[in-house]
């Protein structure tokens, strides 16, 4: 893992420069771009071939941030203003304290290919014909994992995601009635998966006791369709207010823009449980 700069984004009430209004939505997308996929895909991804515009001012504010060392109000406002402009409903006005970081997430993923997309080439055959033919799905994780995934993870987390996964794709699948030949009905004979090279997971749904319901631990490293992941980043929500978590090495940094330290935990669990000397990797939820 390449060394890091440890600087870290801060928030807008906190400037005495300018008048810019709550940032943490833009701050804690800026922190999770920056250390979790800026730093993980440099030297793998070409940027002259970035079709998403949002990624593409990411990509440019970490290059700038990654040269200097240093996080501005100017390198904040180029993103800031893009998402203030495509997402009116999620960022608009400027500065608002209930912008809606799931939309900035969603627009990231779109048109990334296998970095951000996974794809399920699905099978089918008529049943009249028996004519075969072959589809190919695409998922962008933040917006089918969350509408859907609490409901299928049932306290265990692989088995909830490839759970989703299928039921999206087996769905888009379903939309497929007709046979190219014959125009009979078709069914789905096998589906395999190519995973995206970095999956985001939107955990938002809780309970009135601020608990995932049922329970769910989030586990360091999973495997996704025969796919490894190690967690990367986090977003840590509280009412009006998201603060970045990110993986350093061997342990997490909590990069609140509201505070001036960084915080290290020894674990994802001693981040959630607030101890930072807890090397334990059971309880996250």
């Amino acid at each position: 893992m390449s060394k890091i700069s440890l600087s870290h984004f801060v928030n807008g009430l906190k400037c005495r420069v300018h008048n810019h209004g709550a940032s943490c939505a833009v701050d804690t997308l800026l922190e999770i771009f920056y250390y979790a996929i800026y730093r993980n895909a440099r030297g793998k991804l070409n940027p002259s071939h970035i079709s998403n515009e949002l990624f593409a001012c990411l990509w440019d504010v970490s290059t700038q941030r990654g040269i200097t060392q240093k996080c501005t109000c100017e390198m904040r406002d180029i993103v800031w203003n893009y998402l203030v402009h495509q997402l009116p409903n999620a960022f608009y006005p400027k500065g608002r304290n209930d912008a809606e970081i799931v939309q900035a997430f969603d627009l990231l993923g779109k048109r990334m290919n296998h970095l951000l997309i996974s794809h399920c080439d699905v099978s089918l055959q008529c049943g009249t014909c028996f004519h075969r033919s072959q589809i190919s799905i695409e998922s962008n994780s933040v917006v089918t994992y969350y509408q859907s995934l609490n409901e299928n993870v049932k306290g265990d987390f692989e088995k909830g995601i490839e759970a989703t996964m299928f039921k999206h794709a087996f769905n888009q699948a379903n939309t497929q009635k007709a046979c190219m030949q014959c125009q009979r009905d078709v069914f789905v004979t096998k589906m395999a998966y190519k995973m995206a090279d970095i999956v985001i997971i939107p955990m938002g749904l809780l309970d009135a006791q601020n608990m995932m319901t049922p329970p769910v631990c989030v586990k360091e490293d999973i495997t996704l369709y025969g796919n490894r992941y190690h967690l990367e980043a986090g977003v840590l929500a509280d009412p009006g207010h998201f603060v970045a978590f990110v993986a350093d090495n061997t342990s997490y940094m909590v990069l609140d823009d509201m505070q001036d330290n960084i915080s290290h935990y020894a674990t994802f669990s001693g981040l959630v449980s607030g101890k930072p000397n807890d090397f334990s990797r059971e309880k996250t939820w």
